[in-house]
């Protein structure tokens, strides 16, 4: 009898670690990745930014676009 539970306790040990290790490899459920289209910092001015009457903005050095905000 001693063996068997000897053998069943190291059996669920060994399975608890795989299982373990099984979830490491896998990014958390409520990760979530996205696309980039665009540069991710600052945007140098190169007389690409007009203001609205068409003028080139010489004021502005660099521009941080993003979803919602400018």
């Amino acid at each position: 009898m001693k063996p068997i539970v000897t053998f069943f306790g190291l059996f669920v040990i060994i399975l608890s670690q795989s299982i373990l290790k099984a979830k490491a490899d896998f990014p958390p459920l409520h990760a979530k990745s996205f696309q980039v289209s665009r540069p991710l910092g600052f945007i140098e001015n190169k007389g690409q930014f007009l203001d609205q009457n068409k003028r080139p903005r010489t004021d502005l050095l660099y521009l941080f676009q993003r979803d919602g905000m400018k």
